[in-house]
């Protein structure tokens, strides 16, 4: 008969982390196994040295490795683009340039920069159905495609019936290691760990294996060397600590979010969000210093309260660094679902907090007596809204545009390089534009049709021998979108291929013109003309920017009704 897999003794190893020997290497199977009689008792079902060694060459193959990076509970959880990302052994490595010029064309891009990966979307049903074990045909939500196509997203091209990526970590995926393993029946339960050799490329994490870098515990089954995945459980809780991982419901988020605290590293205290049992966001707590970089190496206290006055839930840590105490800002973005550090704060740089570098504290000194975060007026929201960039940088500099048609003006946050445009909405902020980019790579900057809600844009590749006027307008959700654009070729294509030599900048003929909607889709210049006849002349924009610094910008405010 046939004894139990999972015995007390091989319970508590496959959960809770692999047996550490006297000098501190992971123990073989076997060796577990010889440490006491309760160990032998699973002798029966674990795995041999050679099994897990097949199962480890297995996972360290493109076919299978995508199926580690993140957790999922079913097969109808697992991320697909995480699966598809290294080609999944299916990938197209020879398409045709006709087929890679409707990529690039896609995507606004002369030439590729990393490994294009090409599937097509049969090839994925028929993966699916092999190795997850029912049919689905994966769409862009599944995949993570951008409208419009933008580079280092997946893309997908009807004509082609495929999806497109370009990929840096292409053939440099995850290494790792099967290191125990228990069968029943034709289900193994398998214990696998991230390799975090600071070799390897994907390793900026030497030695950490918790987070995102902790041991995932596998379920599949197996047939030859095909596997069917059912589960892949990432052991978050390993090392983590324990009094500072907790749940959390935040109002913008559909389920509980679970803040784990790691304090392994000394220099750097680590926060991983999870959701669903899925890596979510991590909180990089990092402090400014004339030493560089540096981050929190502890955590203290996190509150949990809107501070800029987008009606969403932002995030305050409190924590010790090598130069003192510190609160870190982190602010929702709704648009990228995620958070992004925005502040720091000390007693010595923020006199207020003076003896009070509390999350209590903070929130006072943010929100003052509104400690609801509910506002009156737009004049209110944009002083809240103002007064976080001002902490956070006091060179940022503010105007107040009209974009629309109505009375209420929108805010403009210049950082010298990058813009953000803020409107004021069911008494909250609705962000327009978050850090787009100027000034660099051909980008000459942003303008606007006055109270039309028309954006315009010039961007130039190959100094000017290609020219992009893009055409933009608000969208009732999320940041302006591009309604269409213009393409000035303005040199001879004599190859075709859409990028210009030293002969084909000297030689005559060129300057034509190619007309896109907001889709990528090439169109006539009849249709090009219909779309721009209510937009009006781009001679007739200003510019957007800001020149106003934060004193200025509160002067005004209070001047307007």
């Amino acid at each position: 008969m046939k004894k139990k897999v999972f015995a007390l003794a091989a319970l508590a190893f496959l959960l809770a982390g692999c047996a550490k020997s006297s000098n501190g290497d992971v123990q073989s199977a076997a060796e577990v196994r010889s440490g006491s009689e309760a160990q032998s008792e699973v002798s029966e079902n674990a795995l041999t040295e050679e099994e897990l060694s097949e199962f480890t060459e297995l996972f360290n193959t493109a076919k299978y490795n995508g199926f580690l990076d993140s957790g999922f509970n079913s097969p109808k959880d697992i991320e697909w683009d995480d699966v598809f990302q290294y080609g999944a052994g299916i990938n197209t490595k020879n398409i045709s340039d006709e087929e890679e010029k409707a990529y690039l064309d896609e995507i606004h891009h002369d030439q590729l920069y990393e490994t294009l990966i090409a599937i097509k979307k049969t090839d994925m049903m028929g993966f699916i159905e092999k190795h997850a074990g029912y049919e689905y045909a994966p769409d862009k939500d599944d995949l993570d495609t951008w409208e419009p196509a933008e580079y280092n997203e997946w893309v997908y091209l009807e004509k082609y019936d495929s999806y497109y990526f370009e990929n840096y970590y292409y053939n440099s995926y995850w290494n790792c290691r099967c290191i125990y393993g228990e069968k029943e029946g034709n289900v193994y339960t398998l214990k696998v760990r991230m390799d975090t050799d600071p070799e390897h490329r994907r390793s900026n994490n030497t030695g950490k294996n918790y987070g995102r870098y902790a041991d995932r515990v596998l379920k599949v089954t197996k047939e030859n060397d095909e596997l069917v995945m059912m589960s892949n459980e990432i052991q978050w809780d390993d090392l983590c600590v324990k009094e500072k991982t907790f749940d959390v419901d935040m109002p913008q988020f559909d389920s509980t979010l679970r803040f784990y605290t790691y304090n392994v590293d000394p220099d750097e205290a680590e926060i991983e969000i999870v959701k669903d049992g899925k890596h979510f966001d991590m909180l990089v707590n990092s402090v400014s210093s004339s030493m560089g970089l540096k981050y929190l190496t502890s955590i203290d206290d996190i509150g949990f309260f809107d501070f800029n006055a987008d009606g969403f839930q932002d995030i305050a840590v409190l924590g010790n660094s090598f130069i003192g105490e510190k609160v870190i800002l982190h602010e929702y973005d709704d648009t990228a679902n995620g958070f992004n550090e925005n502040a720091e704060l000390d007693e010595e740089n923020t006199p207020e907090l003076k003896g009070n570098l509390t999350i209590a504290g903070v929130k006072k000194y943010l929100l003052g007596d509104n400690e609801n975060a509910v506002y009156s007026n737009y004049k209110e929201v944009y002083a809240q809204m103002a007064k976080v960039y001002h902490i956070a940088d006091d060179s940022y500099k503010f105007d107040l545009v009209y974009i629309d048609d109505d009375d209420i003006p929108e805010l403009v946050v210049d950082c010298g390089g990058c813009l953000s445009l803020f409107a004021y909405e069911d008494g909250y902020i609705h962000r327009l534009m978050d850090g787009w980019g100027y000034g660099a790579f051909g980008n000459y900057g942003y303008s606007y049709a006055e109270r039309k809600g028309i954006f315009f844009n010039e961007n130039s590749d190959y100094a000017g021998a290609i020219h992009y006027t893009t055409v933009m307008s608000k969208r009732d959700k999320g940041e302006i979108a591009t309604d269409y654009y213009v393409k000035f070729i303005n040199f001879n294509d004599l190859d075709g291929n859409g990028e210009p030599s030293e002969e084909e900048l000297e030689a005559e003929g060129g300057g034509t013109v190619e007309y896109y909607n907001g889709a990528g889709e090439q169109i006539s210049e009849k249709e090009y003309e219909k779309l721009a006849s209510k937009d009006g002349s781009i001679c007739d924009s200003k510019d957007l920017g800001a020149h106003m610094d934060y004193d200025t910008l509160l002067t005004e405010l209070e001047k307007l009704k």
